[in-house]
């Protein structure tokens, strides 16, 4: 079992027993928005579901906590499609929104994927009316490179998104790639 640490969280593979309270984070109209696949409301079996997906390897999830069971959100760097492709994606619960979370486990991941694999770039994106995702994104040293359109489950419709990647070099460059 993969365990992440930086500063502040643990980044760790979901458990069943996480079942609830990712649900209850998750189903914040203001949080299932702003991802393409979170569902509105998010009940514990969708929650069960997804974490059978994640387990069985579609995706490197880890739910990030600030104490022993106290989660905050999830990132992930889904692998769908084989090694070549991915998107790293990340959520932070409303209660912890403002606290820098999102940036932490963002670049706490991005370290990983760049220490366990081979990939020369790490791409991202996020839906053209959240700005709080453009900050974090800029935070970790992203450069934009395009937009596209994606589904959002939650909303029923097709919203434009903003893109960007992160290159290895350019990441091990920025002053936070070293710390822990």
């Amino acid at each position: 079992m993969v365990e992440i640490t930086s500063r502040r969280l643990v980044l760790r593979p979901p458990r069943v027993t996480d079942a609830e309270a990712l649900s209850a984070l998750s189903s914040d109209f203001d949080i299932a928005r702003m991802t393409t696949r979170i569902p509105h409301p998010n009940t514990v079996e969708n929650i069960l579901a997804w974490l059978t997906a994640g387990q069985a390897g579609a995706e490197q999830v880890f739910v990030a906590t600030r104490d022993v069971d106290e989660l905050i959100g999830v990132c992930s760097f889904d692998v769908i499609g084989g090694p070549a492709v991915g998107e790293l994606g990340y959520w932070v619960g409303k209660p912890y929104w403002g606290h820098g979370y999102a940036t932490e486990m963002t670049q706490a991941l991005i370290r990983h994927v760049f220490a366990t694999t081979e990939r020369a770039t790490i791409p991202i994106s996020h839906f053209i009316d959240n700005p709080a995702s453009q900050r974090v994104i800029a935070k970790c040293g992203f450069k934009p490179n395009g937009r596209r359109t994606l589904s959002c489950v939650s909303r029923g419709t097709d919203v434009v998104a903003l893109t960007y990647v992160l290159a290895r070099a350019a990441a091990e460059a920025q002053s936070w790639y070293a710390a822990s």
